[in-house]
């Protein structure tokens, strides 16, 4: 199989697993039903599926056809390092006024990357309200916390919540596990603050199932050597994605690569050896495994959520009943 034509079928691959539909339900139900200035913290692991659940959960929670004459319901931005690698809210202010389209105002010419954050927020206000805005997305919001000091963390948090306030826009942040703790230090933000965690995949007998299920639906869009299959070498897979479906999928494309770059015209298991190595995973794990102690204490007292074990205690005895457990080549193992 042609390499481009194995690609194409991953990036246009959309896996509605378990995870990912929970998640889904939970954002359409709080930026629909949520309050007025509320904000929403969508979290969890990098490469998770986070920026993809957004761009299809908001046409959803908004479809085009009921928008009326002029309006945007929702609004999507980035959150870049854009001042030295530090992030800059007047900046990001920009980018919601790009988002928004510049509507006209009152007494007044469109903002410009001069404008003072003073003079961007008073032009954001009316902007929202003619546009009718109900929804403003931050994705990477983790970039928030890149700042060159820690009170002024506290300030581009607080800068959002005081544009949700404003406008009576829902503030919705996207973004890793860091995010937990910068939000829940400032008693204004917690106060309308609602927290909905995207989590990875464990080895957990139901999640081990539904991660399989997972493999054989790239593995149906993939061509291997032998009986070789994403299936076939799980365990492997799994350790080099931690449970992520995004890992997956990015690890594939590489190893596609790597296929195609040695004149290879099928996939085996070095391909994927060759592509990742363990110390990629080291931050990775170290974010799990922060994310997850950080929501477990949370989730002690209630036996309704199921509990998550930690990165790195997980007994790989947990898969189906009846299932060899095969020897587990290392990440990065035989790299050429």
């Amino acid at each position: 199989m042609d390499a481009n034509e194995i690609v194409s079928k991953i990036k246009s691959l959309h896996i509605p697993h378990p995870r990912y539909v929970a998640t889904q339900n939970a954002i359409h139900a709080h930026v629909t039903l949520g309050l007025e200035g509320s904000v929403i913290l969508l979290a969890g692991p990098t490469r998770v599926g986070k920026s993809s659940l957004i761009k299809s959960v908001m046409p959803l929670a908004f479809p085009r056809r009921g928008w009326a004459a002029n309006t945007l319901p929702y609004i999507t931005v980035l959150a870049s390092p854009t001042d030295r690698g530090f992030m800059s809210t007047r900046y990001l202010l920009l980018e919601m006024l790009k988002a928004i389209q510049h509507p006209f105002y009152e007494g007044g010419l469109p903002p410009t990357r001069h404008s003072t954050e003073t003079e961007m927020n008073v032009h954001l206000k009316p902007a929202f309200a003619q546009r009718q805005t109900r929804v403003v997305v931050v994705d990477e919001a983790q970039h928030l916390l890149r700042t060159r000091d820690r009170r002024a963390v506290a300030g581009a948090l607080d800068t959002l919540k005081c544009i949700g306030n404003d406008s009576g826009a829902i503030i919705l942040l996207v973004g890793g596990y860091e995010l937990l703790t910068a939000c829940f230090e400032s008693s204004h933000l917690n106060g309308r603050l609602t927290v909905v965690n995207f989590p990875r995949y464990t080895t957990a007998a139901e999640d081990a199932a539904n991660f399989d299920r997972i493999l054989c639906t790239f593995d149906d869009r993939l061509s291997f050597a032998g009986r070789a299959s994403l299936f076939g070498m799980r365990d492997l897979i799994y350790d080099g994605s931690l449970g992520s479906c995004g890992l997956v999928s990015g690890w594939t494309v590489a190893a596609v690569s790597r296929m195609h770059a040695q004149g290879e015209r099928r996939l085996s298991r070095k391909h994927f050896q060759a592509t990742r190595f363990v110390e990629q995973m080291t931050a990775i794990r170290a974010e799990i495994e922060f994310g997850e102690s950080f929501l477990s204490k949370f989730r002690a007292n209630d036996p309704s959520i199921p509990q998550v074990p930690a990165v790195g205690t997980e007994k790989r005895g947990n898969r189906r009943p009846g299932r060899r457990n095969p020897t587990r080549d290392p990440v990065g193992a035989g790299v050429a």
